[in-house]
This record gives structure tokens, sequence and C-alpha cells, in this order.
């Protein structure tokens, strides 16, 4: 795939660009079974902003269509889970006077906003719309369905959070801008998401089962964070690593497990797709959809993501 198929970052439009390499298809999509497999395209990076991106992507109308069809629960914690992320961002706030104001963009069901402290006023944004159903039953308060609501709002918050979310959409950065233009003045946003430039993802590059999930189209890191801040007037504060992986999966013997399967689809993927092709390995393959025998392990178990904390300059 030639680099000038796709002419433009979308975060800061620089042509500079790297083709990394083609993206595995998909069957799945927001934890729903796709009766045919989506098409990953290829995996870009930009040499002057760090921001990594899939092209081709599908239409915001496919997208949305795929997002309302898919599975209710696919990003709700079990009962007894504790998210790493959640428990980074609840000893923050903390450290807060009580009674701020808080807006979590993607918040689902409400799962984070419910441990928060009830003095305070939470405010969420949700395109699906039995997730944001239970999160009106927990006490948010839904203000818009999409990331384009925010443009619309005017009210702004103390607290911004979004959690595994930026990923999903087409221009991170003008994510970000939104995000900071309902932050108050020496107000924090605070991001999770996968991290570009971890190690595990450079070894296994356009193949790294994070950047061929179906809905994630934009990939940034630390580095693309400290470019964009200043222009979104903020600054970046604090940033942590975790693996996406709940702690009761980080046991030794889960991260040599999934370990090993990458580096045998990293360097001998023949093996890889011989086991399939004996009903092994994870996918059902069909002679309809051969292309799924080079859908890559999941590496949870990798220190791939990381969260940034945000502070608005004043």
């Amino acid at each position: 795939m030639p680099n000038s198929i796709s002419r433009y970052c979308p975060s800061c439009l620089s042509s500079d660009l790297r083709f990394i390499g083609k993206i595995p298809s998909t069957d799945a999509f927001a934890g729903t079974q796709l009766s045919a497999p989506l098409r990953g395209g290829g995996l870009f990076s930009c040499r002057r902003c760090h921001c990594f991106f899939r092209y081709p992507k599908l239409s915001k109308e496919h997208l949305d269509a795929l997002y309302c069809s898919g599975n209710d629960e696919n990003w709700t914690p079990g009962k007894e889970e504790k998210r790493t992320d959640w428990e980074i961002v609840y000893s923050w706030l903390n450290e807060k006077p009580s009674g701020y104001h808080i807006l979590d963009v993607g918040c689902f069901g409400g799962e984070f906003l419910r441990g928060i402290d009830n003095s305070s006023k939470k405010f969420g944004v949700e395109i699906h719309q039995q997730a944001a159903s239970r999160a009106r039953k927990l006490g948010v308060d839904i203000i818009g369905n999409d990331f384009d609501s925010l443009d619309s709002l005017k009210q702004q918050f103390h607290i911004v959070t979004s959690f595994d979310v930026i990923e999903h959409s087409f221009d991170p950065k003008s994510f970000l801008k939104a995000l900071a233009n309902v932050t108050t003045r020496d107000g924090e946003i605070i991001i999770t998401t996968g991290n570009s430039h971890a190690a595990s993802w450079k070894l296994m590059g356009s193949r790294y089962w994070y950047c061929t999930i179906g809905e994630h189209l934009s990939f940034i890191n630390p580095e693309w964070c400290e470019y964009v801040a200043h222009e979104c007037g903020l600054q970046v504060a604090e940033v942590q690593y975790f693996s996406h992986a709940q702690r009761a999966r980080l046991s030794i013997a889960n991260k040599i497990k999934e370990t090993m399967i990458n580096l045998v689809y990293r360097f001998t993927p023949f093996l890889l797709r011989f086991a399939r092709k004996l009903g092994l390995g994870g996918k059902t393959i069909t002679a309809q959809f051969p292309e799924l025998l080079d859908s890559p392990p999941i590496w949870s178990t990798a220190r791939d993501h990381f969260i940034v904390r945000f502070k608005k300059l004043s």
C-alpha cells in the first residue's frame, strides 16, 4: 500500500507519513460477531506529531450503526473486576475538594462515575442508548450522545474524563480540543488509551492486536500528547503506564503464554495459520473468509496502555 494513498495526518495534516503495514481483517466490532469481516486497511504514522492511524476508515454513519448494534456489555467490567486506570483516577480525585462537576465522555453505563462521591455532580456522553439508560439510573446526567455533542455544550466541568475513547475518533487532536473547550480554567482532562509507542506494539507493527480492533481508528502516545498539548491550551501533568488486562489476569503464567503466542504469530505466522485450519487458535475459519487466518492473538497483559493527566492552562 503506497504512502501516497493517505495524504495527510488526521491530527496535524502533515503529509510526512510512514506506512507501517497492512492491518489484518477482523470479524468483530464492539463485542459483536460480524456476518462478514471488516478489512483493516493500512496503518500509518506521522513523522511530525507521532499520531498513528488507519486508512481508509469506515464512514461515521457506518460506524455509528455498528456501535448501536454492539454488545451492550462490551465495555462493562465484571462486578469483581477493578480497572487499573479507574483506580489511578480515583486516587487522583480523592485529592480534590468535594462538590466538583465531572464529565465522562463515553461513559457507557456510568460504571466509572458510580465510584465517585455523590457530593459531586456527574455528567456523561454516551452513544449507546441502553447503556445511557443504565447510566441515568445511577444518577448520571446524560448531556450528549456522541463526540459532536461537545461542540454545542454551554456548560464547563472541573474534571473531564475519557476512558478508551480517543482511539475511536477520526481526529484525536480535534477530540482533545473539544474536551478542553468544556473544561474550566485550571481544570483537568484525564484520558486513557493504547500506547502506539509501547515496546510490544513496535515489535508487532500493523499486526498488533490493538490496532486490528475494527472500531479503533487513531492511536496516540505520550509524545503525541506533548506535541499537541499547548495547541489545545493544555499542559501534560502526569503519565502512567499499565496493562489492559485486569489484575486477576496479570499472572506470570498468563504473561508468558500471551508473549509466546504473539512471538509465534510475529516470526512464524504459518504455525498459527495451521493451528487455525485445525480449528484451534481462537478463530472459526471458513473457506469463505480465509483472511481471518491472519487475525492477531490478544496481548492484553502487555504494558501497552497509558493514562495522561492534562491541566488546562489559565
